[in-house]
């Protein structure tokens, strides 16, 4: 019974939950067919690799705005250039914005003067909050959680921005 255990248990060292290969998505690591990273991590040595498909599993996260590049561990930053994504909208007059913290938590976005993807002119406003939800009704509660009565969740999407499905921005309802 116990050298099965003991098998079983040698088995799991050896599985790499980073390393999914082909099979797994570019939302699960940056490395996988179709990701940012894709083709960027066989490197020429086992270590190597194990800290590439490693630093894929951040950038995944990031690419899905999970986390944002501040995010990323201090030893994975030679591997990816930080990078500020700005957002920018198909809608006419909305502002540009950056994700300046983590998804769920108060003023993790900024708006910018630009409307044209740039997000230039410097930042405009106070911060904003962002979260993740798979509704509208769920994001409005998200919203009070953090900010209290009074907010409402706007999805990102609507107000014509290329962000992941499940961001709504906490607006303020009019009174």
């Amino acid at each position: 019974m116990y050298s099965g255990l003991l098998c079983l248990l040698f088995g799991l060292t050896l599985a790499d939950p980073a390393q999914d290969g082909l099979t797994g998505s570019p939302e699960d690591n940056a490395c996988n067919a179709g990701g940012s990273l894709e083709g960027k991590c066989d490197w020429p040595t086992e270590a190597e690799d194990q800290w590439a498909w490693t630093c894929g599993w951040y950038i995944a996260r990031v690419d899905t705005g999970e986390f944002t590049v501040n995010d990323v561990p201090a030893w994975c930053n030679y591997f990816v250039a930080p990078q500020i994504v700005c957002y920018d909208s198909s809608l006419s007059g909305q502002l540009d914005f950056v994700l300046t913290g983590a998804l769920d938590t108060v003023s993790n976005a900024q708006g910018y003067a630009s409307v044209d993807g740039s997000c230039s002119g410097g930042p405009f406003g106070v911060a904003e909050t962002l979260v993740t939800a798979a509704n509208g009704t769920a994001a409005t509660d998200k919203c009070t959680l953090l900010l209290g009565a009074g907010y409402t969740g706007v999805h990102m999407n609507g107000l014509g921005y290329n962000t992941p499905a499940s961001w709504y921005g906490c607006r303020i309802t009019s009174a």
